[in-house]
Formats: structure tokens, sequence, C-alpha cells
């Protein structure tokens, strides 16, 4: 929480002196450091100018500036099978890696008689699981999978815990010098893996032996890398804990923040072995597609919603073209919706020969803003149809929006992809239609219930119901009270048996039957999961409303909202990063976050047709600086404190 972090273009000698002659440090730990040997090994240059010339620079500067200066050296710079090399054995790097490092001490020296170097070999949790031997390790055997070790490559391992508080002793006596910071005891990374995964409690089956000559790796390796602590003894009577010591603590010191060892997304769906079997049920037993689960998720859905009908599609974006055809959108009838949401929902009207139009936002929702819907962009644009969005999960002002609707003669259709769970002021569900002529929801994986994909489709109208569904399935009907070529259809006043009719051109939208199993299966924890996304959402309201950096939104809507995403903005100019920055910084703390949406208007396709966001301040305004921070069911009280420390952290 007391740090601060501060960029510095480590290339430049200016930004160097300019930074500390802003912060005045006492000390400079330089760990920074390119320590892939084969990478170091094609890219000299690079590595050079970060692993010894930053070193260099870094050494003169504290010298001239009095300031106690530490570099963090490496155990590769030996060749030859001599085991706990002292301080005082000669160096003979073998590769890029180990010559650089060698000639960053050699420098660091002669620069600054006055520095510390300590040369170590640690392990500890990393952020960067795909080049961290442990980290990587740890995970692969979490999941069950094989790890390689090699048996022939020794080490005197310490972990980086133990490493820190032995360098702040050492830092506190003034040492100076060659220090060997290291374990007490030298293993094989395979002999290491072991007892990891003993303390671990993992299963050491999955750990495999190996010879590093197996492997074509491009730069040679020292084999021998053990060292020697006696001077840390001797010298500053420092003791090392026994490598399972160690390793205990870094078990224990992971496990108490195991948050740190999760990926954090901003959306991830939860199932359980009752959705495994709603699944298997069906191949096993029953139809693939057009089956009964259909018609069994529809019965669901709109008891749920409180519907008389439902319609179930293939995708929430099939379900929006179907849902805009049905209402006559065509080449003289257009349509107008927000310019926040996903594609898809204007994407609806091209499908149709139609254009989309798009009004405002109100800054509080991220809703449609009935307040700036004027009657002369209606008759202007030829507006027939308006498609609000229930951004996030929360409802848009629908009493309003049907007034005005109302007054203009306009047809209503529910962008509900957030919504499924939501509630609108009056009490009713979204979904029942109360004030649309039809609504249409998304049962992606990142939605409030998952079907993998799929969509559905809510109306109370009969004559709409029976257009879906025949569209759906091609234009083609079965039902013989609406065939046409009835010399065809019957014999004899009997219904032919194999006989359909295709009375329009449709599509294919329909949903299998796996995926209404799945649908099924989701509905009946849909209150557990929206129990679990409020409270989500109130930790967040809790955890961040004093963050004067942060504009916590949506908040008077928290009752009635699905709470699909949490959305906030961000100063970002005021906290001098920008949105990519922060987002990445936020990974590093395993933290993904994520931008929704991208404003229609700005994308090619549509700019390119003319389309901006002029006329949209507060769309543009929303765009700059929003950011939508991880909520699912997944997600426990402490991690979502952890994620809320994280984010007042970077926005300090």
């Amino acid at each position: 929480p007391n740090l601060k972090y501060i960029k510095v273009n480590l290339n430049k000698h200016d930004d160097i002196l300019n930074s500390i002659n802003k912060i005045k440090p006492d000390i400079i730990v330089n760990a920074c450091a390119k320590t892939n040997i084969d990478w170091c090994s094609a890219n000299p240059k690079i590595s050079y100018a970060i692993n010894v010339s930053l070193a260099e620079k870094l050494a003169e500067i504290c010298d001239n500036n009095s300031i106690y200066f530490v570099q963090v050296s490496s155990d590769h710079l030996f060749s030859g099978k001599v085991k706990f090399k002292s301080e005082k054995h000669k160096k003979s790097p073998l590769n890029e890696y180990a010559k650089q490092k060698s000639k960053a001490e050699d420098l660091v020296i002669k620069k600054n008689k006055n520095a510390l170097i300590i040369r170590t070999n640690f392990f500890g949790h990393s952020q960067d699981k795909k080049n961290n031997f442990i980290t990587k390790s740890i995970s692969l055997l979490e999941d069950k999978k094989l790890v390689f070790a090699f048996k022939d490559y020794y080490f005197t391992p310490i972990y980086v815990t133990n490493l820190l508080e032995i360098l702040k002793k050492l830092i506190n006596k003034k040492a100076t010098g060659i220090i060997n910071v290291v374990g007490n005891e030298r293993v094989s990374k395979y002999d290491f893996l072991l007892k990891v995964s003993n303390i671990f409690n993992l299963d050491c089956a999955q750990i495999k032996p190996t010879l590093i000559s197996k492997f074509k790796l491009t730069a040679k390796r020292h084999m021998e890398l053990s060292l020697s602590n006696k001077l840390l003894k001797k010298k500053y009577n420092i003791r090392v804990s026994s490598l399972n010591d160690q390793i205990k603590k870094f078990y224990k010191e992971r496990k108490k923040n195991n948050v740190f060892n999760t990926f954090f997304n901003y959306g991830r769906h939860f199932t359980d072995k009752q959705d495994e079997n709603s699944i298997l049920d069906v191949v096993k037993k029953g139809a693939l597609t057009q089956g009964p689960k259909i018609l069994d998720s529809e019965k669901i859905i709109a008891n749920y919603v409180g519907s008389k009908y439902a319609v179930a599609v293939s995708s929430c974006t099939a379900g929006l073209h179907l849902a805009t055809k049905v209402c006559g959108i065509n080449e003289t009838q257009n349509l107008l919706t927000t310019p926040i949401s996903f594609v898809a929902t204007s994407n609806a009207a091209f499908y149709c020969n139609s254009k989309p139009f798009f009004s405002d936002i109100d800054p509080d929702t991220i809703c449609l803003d009935p307040k700036v819907l004027k009657n002369s962009l209606i008759k202007k644009n030829k507006i027939k149809c308006i498609v609000p969005v229930h951004f996030a999960g929360a409802p848009a002002n629908m009493k309003e929006i049907y007034k005005f609707s109302k007054k203009n003669k306009l047809n209503i259709i529910e962008d509900a992809a957030h919504a499924l769970g939501g509630k609108y002021k009056n009490g009713k569900r979204i979904g029942s239609c109360c004030y649309s002529d039809m609504t249409v929801f998304s049962f992606h994986p990142v939605k409030i219930i998952a079907g993998g994909e799929g969509g559905m489709i809510t109306t109370n109208s009969k004559k709409y119901y029976q257009k879906l569904i025949a569209l759906r399935t091609h234009g083609i009907t079965q039902d013989y009270s609406n065939f046409q070529n009835l010399k065809e259809a019957f014999d004899k006043k009997e219904k032919n048996l194999w006989y359909y009719e295709m009375n329009s051109l449709g599509y294919h939208y329909r949903q299998t039957d796996l995926h209404s199993s799945l649908i099924i299966s989701q509905m009946k924890k849909i209150d557990l999961f929206l129990k679990r996304r409020s409270e989500i959402a109130e930790i967040y309201d809790l955890k961040l409303k004093k963050n004067k950096n942060i504009e916590i939104l949506q908040k008077d809507l928290r009752k009635e909202s699905s709470k699909h995403l949490y959305i906030v903005k961000i100063n970002f100019k005021k906290i001098k990063k920008s949105r990519n920055r922060f987002m990445r910084d936020l990974i590093l703390h395993n933290i993904q976050t994520q931008v929704h949406y991208i404003p229609i208007p700005i994308h090619p396709f549509y700019s390119k047709k003319g389309y901006d966001l002029k006329q949209l301040p507060n769309a543009k305004n929303y765009y700059e600086m929003c950011l939508s921070l991880p909520i699912h069911y997944n997600l426990t009280n402490r991690q979502v404190n952890y994620i809320c420390q994280s984010i007042n952290d970077l926005t300090a």
C-alpha cells in the first residue's frame, strides 16, 4: 500500500538522474536483468545493455551521489565440477548471459568500491508462469500434468522472502563486496521439485527425471551452480534456514495469499456435475437437436420472466435478427439504439437491409437516455423500432422509453443479453415484455447462466411467436393449420406424414438440445448466481467508494440489476497512466479487466458509412474512462478484496 510505482527509461542517463533527484533514495537495488540464457545468446546487444551497461551506469551514479548500491548477480559464473564455490573462486563463464553478469560485477566494483554484490539463485511465486521454473512446475502438477526436471543440474536455492530478509540485514550492516546469498543444500532441479511437491501435497509420480543433454538448447549451460554461504555466516553472523523450512514458508505464504495463484477473468462460467450429467443424458438417450429439451427450456425461461411465449435460438445475435425482422424492419423502416453495446445490436438492422441510428446514453446508467429522444429524430430517419440495451444487467428506463414509443407508434425490442434475472423498477422481471414487443437474451458462457452458446426471445404476442418459430427453421412449418398447398398436404383429409411447407425465407437459427439441456440445468442455480454477483458488487461499492480517481456507475440500480458486469470510470489522465498500461499492470497482479464496449459508430464498418460520436458526448466520455472489473460466481470475498486493493494501489 505504501509503494509508489515510477516509470523510468533506464536506457537514458538523464531520466535516471532526474528520477533519483526527485526521489532522493538512500539505497538502490538493481535486480533488473534479462535471465533467459538462450535469449541473451540470440540478442547479445539488447541483453548487454540491460545486464551490463545499466549496472555500470547505476553503480557510477550511486557513487557520485553517495547512494548505497546493491547489484543482484547470479550463480551462472563458473564452469567445472567444484561444489559450493566461494566468493573467491575464479570465474569462468560459458555463455553470453554468464559473461554479461560477470562483466557487470567487474564494472560495478570498478565504478563503486562501496557497492554490495549478491550472488544468488532464488525461488518463489512469479507472474511469469511460462518462464519461471517453480511457478510453471507447480501449476502443471496442480493440473495433474507431467513435469520433466533435470537431475544433472545442481544449485543452492534460497526462498525469495529469506533472500530479502538477509539482504535487509546486509544493508543495515553496510556490507560491501561480493557475498553469496544462497541456501545451505545443494540439490538437482529434480530433487528440489520432489521436495516442493512433497510439502505442497502434490503427486511426485508426475515428476520425471531427465538430462539436460537431451534438450536442444542454443547456449551452453553450467551444470554445477552450487555456491557456499560460509562468508555470510562467519563474517556477518547470518544463518540460512534449511531448504525444507524455506519451502514450507513458501507453501504457507502461497496458501495465505492464494489469490495470487489464480488468474481472475473479468467473467467466467460455473458448471457442476448436474450440468455435466444433463448434457450426457442427452448424448446417451435423447435427440441432439429438434428434441424435447428445446421446448422444455422455452417453458422454463417464459415461466421465469413472466412472458406468454419463448423461442429458443442459436444465439442472441440470431434472436435480435429475427425479432427485428418480424417487427417489419426493412429498407424503408429503420432502427434506433444505443452506441454503447456489442455490435450485434445494431447489426440486426443491416441484416434486414435497414439502417441503425444512435441516441446518446444516460451518463449514470449507461443505458439509452429517454430524455434525449426526440420526435424529430424519429420522423426524419424513419425509425420504426427502438432497441434499448439493459447494459451490464441494469434496466434501461423502460417506463419513459415505452411512453415515447407509444406516442410515436414505435416497436420496442429489448436487448437483454446482459440482463437475465434483472427487474424493472415496477418489480417485474426483464423479459416479461410489459414494456416491449420482444426481449432477447444471451446464454454465452460469461453471461448470467451459461448455455455454451444460445439465445432466447420472449414475447406476449402470438403473431410474433408464430413468425419467430417459422423463421428460425428456414421458414418451414409442419403445422397443418398453416399449410397452403392442401392437395400435397393431405390424403383424404388425413395429413401426409412426411409433409412440411416452406412459406417464407427463413434461417437455420435453431438451438440444439445439448445447449437447451445445459440452460435448463443452469436455471436451477440462477438464484445462487444472482446472489453471489450482488455480494461481489457490494464489496466493490464499499472498497472503491473512497477512491477519488474512480467513479462507480449504476449504483442506484444495484437492486434491480442482474450485475452481469461491474463497470467503473477511471480518470486515467489523473493517475498518469493510459488505460492500456493500467490494464497491463493489473494483469501482472493476475487481474483481467475489459472494456465494454468500443462504441459501435467508431468501428471501421460503421465509420466508413459516416457514423461518428460527435453528437453522442456521453458515450464518448464513458468510453474514454470505462473499465469492467471481474465479477462472476467463482470469485471469493478474499479475492475480490485483493482485486480492490490492487486497483486502489495502482490508482493512488
